[in-house]
């Protein structure tokens, strides 16, 4: 079980922190400890703070053994294109000469960098940054030879 041994201090810093702190994520984390420190059990602390009671766990255990640092860590996985790096000079590529296709763009992306990407995964790079896939117009079904003729020589 994870005992509260706070001192009056920490339990100041920890109510201060969990109103004022800009991100919510770390101000969920400080509520959490301002509720242990406060008497309340993991169990108790979960359905208030609508967080898993592993979580609560979790940010109360880290807390005890590496201090404070672990509160304010953000560990999220953020994956990054490796197209990231050249993202200017290929917006500024494709913005004067675009390609028809997907097929193309990764053609013209695996020529120009060496990058083999996927056409589904090209397709998402270029829409987030923004470039949309285009339809071509119709055909009109009949025409009228004559009549184009005509209007060609006289224009």
């Amino acid at each position: 079980m994870l005992k509260a041994n706070y001192t009056d201090e920490e339990k100041r810093h920890f109510n201060e922190q969990r109103r004022t702190h800009e991100k919510s994520y770390i101000r969920t984390r400080y509520e959490i400890l301002w509720l242990h420190a406060n008497g309340l059990t993991p169990l108790m602390i979960a359905p208030l703070v609508t967080r898993y009671i592993t979580i609560v766990r979790k940010v109360i255990k880290d807390y005890a053994t590496k201090g404070e640092a672990s509160i304010l860590r953000y560990d999220r996985h953020v994956p990054r294109s490796q197209l990231d790096e050249h993202k200017e000079e290929i917006i500024e590529k494709f913005s004067h000469c675009p390609p028809s296709t997907c097929k193309e763009a990764a053609a013209r992306i695996e020529s120009d960098y060496g990058i083999k990407l996927s056409e589904e995964r090209v397709r998402v790079y270029m829409r987030k940054n923004g470039f949309k896939k285009l339809k071509t117009g119709i055909v009109p079904g009949k025409a009228n030879f004559d009549e184009q003729e005509e209007f060609l020589k006289k224009t």
